[in-house]
């Protein structure tokens, strides 16, 4: 099994959102959001530094910012 890769970053500049992913960062991703309706509604995914584990902490974008944490919320 690969390592899983998921990062959200800032692209340049600044106003643009890339999320990478490889094939099992995208299947942790789409577990994520089906979690949501059954979970509070709402859900956060951070990198180790920030306490959790759930994204990578290495760039993938040259020259962008990595997103340490990254909440989402279900709207009723």
């Amino acid at each position: 099994m690969s390592e899983s890769l998921l990062t959200f970053e800032l692209g340049k500049p600044g106003n643009t959102l890339e999320i990478h992913m490889n094939e099992e960062g995208l299947s942790r991703l789409i577990d994520r959001l089906q979690r949501i309706p059954k979970h509070g509604g709402h859900d956060h995914l951070m990198t180790a530094k920030w306490g959790g584990g759930e994204l990578s902490e290495e760039t993938q974008g040259k020259n962008n910012q990595l997103i340490d944490h990254v909440k989402i919320i279900l709207w009723p």
